[in-house]
Formats: structure tokens, C-alpha cells, sequence
């Protein structure tokens, strides 16, 4: 980054926004389909007209950094996850963009220096003593001291956006890592290593990770710090379509976590952002320059609502939503038995602008037995509505 660019966000109304846009040439997307890119872009404009007239308030994603008592934070720690994060932010504006809802990211706490911001603290443990029976009390332990570290800079853990990085070793179990989903903030874990960095080539030289070289773990553990962020936003795992799976890889809220930059190595097509994960990202306020209303609950009827087999095994899924925050997107995850959430795959459509009516038509995941079908209805203030059904596919 050259003097005056640094010089031209310094003076500008947000050194957020700056970063959040540099092009990362070696960045690869899907290519959407023209009609997918089309209805993306309609829902993205009805959440900025939403936001339309609102003041800019950014919201950022705040990152907290947890060392033991015993350690000190890893060498280069500040520039070597300001590599990692600022990868991770560009790769998602990218993903986006291919979507067809526009370069649109999460912004990042950064400081003055444009760096990324890290809240340092440490933990009252020595390193040697986590395992995976007091991985219950490690998280405990980390979000009080998350919340303290924040509350010194007038940051509300409970009501932002928080990504924790300790330096617990995550091999054998003993790290908290994973995000959960909720409505009006978000947090999430994960961990850092003398060697992370976005260095992905790497395959000689001493196994660091889980019997993998640099390159591989750094694969997995920065695939897995942007998988567990999509928690920490709200999003659920949601695999590929066997299509989307051949064209482009392996869905980041699926197992795309552990192909993360693998094309680098030639080893695989890597991963990629589900345009229906992006388009749930595009309302919520770490994505959005304005903020309306994030904090009502929508209050929201389905009419008519049916969810109907049809005779060439698809399901067909319709109804009308009455809402006091508009809807402008409408997601059905396909879940079938086993395995979790995992292999769930979802299947969007734009509601009408002026009735709420809506309709899906889809195949069902070829597998036999009780499908779970969790509607989403998005909301242009970033939250959700959802509700579950049950059907039997036999096909």
C-alpha cells in the first residue's frame, strides 16, 4: 500500500472503507449465471433502499487476541493476521461481486495505521494445561476475558461483532472454535500459530499441523477462521449442489473450510461463497455502511403457506408474507437424515415486491426418509425469520 493512498483514507471520511476494497488479483469466482446475478442484484436493491437517507454508521468486526500466562503472542502476530484478515475480507468482496450484489464485505476494526486492531489480553492458564475435557471452562474462561479486554475501549461484547483468535493449539482438541448464530450480534473462535499466514504453497518442511506442512494447515486453519466468521454473521452450514461442486469447488459454510486456497497448490478447485450465504451477508450491519431498525424483531404471517410433493418427486413451496420489515429474499435448506446440517442444501427465490407472494420448486437431495425444511425469510434490517418442516422423500 503506497504513502498516499494510506494518506488519501487517512483524510477521508472512513479508513474502514479503504481497506475493505483492495483487489487481490489471484482471487478466483464463480461465473453466476446471468438470470442468478440478476435476481441478486434486485435484493440487494431493496436492502439499500431500506438503508436509503441513514446516516453512515459502520459496524465492525472487533478481534480479540487471548495469549496464556505462560506465552507471549506469537512472533508477527499484528502483521501476520492483518494478512490473514485483509485476504479474507477481499476474498469475500470478491465472492460477491461474481454474485452479482456489488463489491460488498465486512469491515474490519482497523487502527490508525490501517492495520488490523487486535484487543490483547491473556488467560489464567498455562497453555500445557488445556485439553479437550476443560474445553467448556477454556471458552468460559475466554469470553470474560473478551468481555473485560473490550469493555477497557468502550466496546459492548453483547452487542457486536467479535472475532476471538487464542493461541491454545487447536490439534488436539483443546481450542474453542466455532461461531454461533444469532440475531442481533455475533462471536466467534478460533486460533492462531507461529506459522499462520496466507503462505499456501508451502509443502516441504516439518508437519505443523494434524501431520500437514505450512501450506495444507494454513489451508485448513485460515479456511476455518473465515468458515467460523460466517457463524459468527448468522450463517448455517449450507453445502454445494454436485453442479456447483464440479464448477466451482467446495461451498465455504459446507467443508469449504478445509479446501481454502487448495487451487493454489493445484490441488483442487478451493472454495467458494454460496450466492444464498452472500445474499444474507449483503443486510447485516458488518456488510452494510447504514444501520435501520437491526434491533426489531420482525413481526411476520406466511399465508397460505403449503409445501407440496409433486408427482415428478420435486417439492413445491409457496406462499404470501405479511411482514412490518420487508422480506427480500425467501431460502428453503433441503436437510435430509444424517450427517448433521452438513449436507443440507438451500434453494432461494425473490419474494414479489408488492404482494409477498412467493414460490420455490425444487428437487429434493436424493435420499431417502424425513427431509427438515428450514424456511428463511431475510429481512432488509439484517435479521431472520424461520420455521421448520417435515417431508417424506422417497425417491
Amino acid at each position: 500500500m503506497t504513502t498516499n493512498f494510506l494518506a488519501q483514507c487517512l483524510a477521508g471520511a472512513s479508513l474502514l472503507a479503504c481497506f475493505s476494497f483492495v483487489a487481490t488479483a489471484e482471487d478466483k469466482a464463480p461465473n453466476w449465471p446471468v438470470e442468478i446475478r440478476q435476481r441478486n442484484a434486485e435484493m440487494k436493491r431493496r436492502v439499500d433502499l431500506w438503508l436509503k437517507g441513514r446516516p453512515e454508521k459502520r459496524t465492525p468486526v472487533h478481534v480479540v487476541y487471548l495469549s496464556c500466562e505462560d506465552q507471549k503472542p506469537f512472533p508477527n502476530h499484528r502483521q501476520r493476521l492483518d494478512r490473514v484478515l485483509t485476504e479474507i475480507q477481499n476474498w469475500i468482496a470478491n465472492q460477491t461481486k461474481a454474485a452479482g450484489f456489488g463489491r460488498v464485505t465486512m469491515t474490519l476494526d482497523r487502527d490508525r495505521d490501517g492495520m488490523v486492531k487486535l484487543h490483547e489480553g491473556k488467560l489464567p492458564f498455562k497453555v500445557r494445561s488445556r485439553n479437550v475435557k476443560n474445553k467448556v471452562y477454556t471458552h468460559r474462561e475466554c469470553v470474560k476475558a473478551t468481555k473485560a479486554i473490550l469493555e477497557k475501549s468502550a466496546i459492548n461484547y453483547d452487542r457486536g461483532f467479535v472475532l476471538v483468535l487464542t493461541t491454545i493449539p487447536d490439534d488436539r482438541g483443546a481450542a474453542p472454535f466455532f461461531g454461533n448464530m444469532i440475531q442481533d450480534r455475533g462471536y466467534c473462535f478460533a486460533v492462531d500459530t507461529p506459522w499462520l499466514d496466507s503462505e499456501y504453497t508451502k509443502t516441504d518442511g516439518p508437519k505443523v499441523w494434524k501431520g500437514q506442512p505450512v501450506g495444507p494447515a494454513n489451508s485448513a486453519l485460515i479456511g476455518g477462521i473465515a468458515h467460523e466468521l460466517g457463524h459468527g454473521f448468522g450463517l448455517p452450514h449450507c453445502d454445494e449442489s454436485p453442479a456447483q461442486k464440479n464448477a466451482y469447488g467446495e461451498s465455504l459454510m459446507a467443508s469449504g473450510n478445509y479446501t481454502w486456497r487448495q487451487e493454489r497448490r493445484n490441488k483442487g478447485k478451493g472454495s467458494f461463497l454460496l450466492d444464498g450465504d452472500a445474499m444474507f451477508l449483503i443486510a447485516r450491519p458488518p456488510f452494510t455502511s447504514r444501520v435501520r431498525d437491526f434491533e426489531r424483531r420482525p413481526k411476520v404471517t406466511i399465508d397460505q403457506l403449503r409445501y407440496e410433493s409433486q408427482k415428478d418427486g420435486r417439492i413445491r413451496v409457496t406462499g404470501r408474507i405479511r411482514t412490518d420489515i420487508p422480506v427480500y429474499a425467501v431460502k428453503v435448506y433441503d436437510d435430509p437424515p444424517g450427517n448433521g446440517d452438513y449436507n443440507a442444501v438451500a434453494h432461494a427465490t425473490l419474494p414479489d415486491n408488492k404482494t409477498g407472494e412467493f414460490r420455490l420448486n425444487f428437487a429434493p437431495i436424493r435420499k431417502k426418509g424425513q427431509h427438515e425444511l428450514r424456511l428463511y425469510l431475510y429481512h432488509v434490517n439484517g435479521r431472520w425469520t424461520m420455521q421448520k418442516h417435515r417431508i417424506d422423500v422417497r425417491r
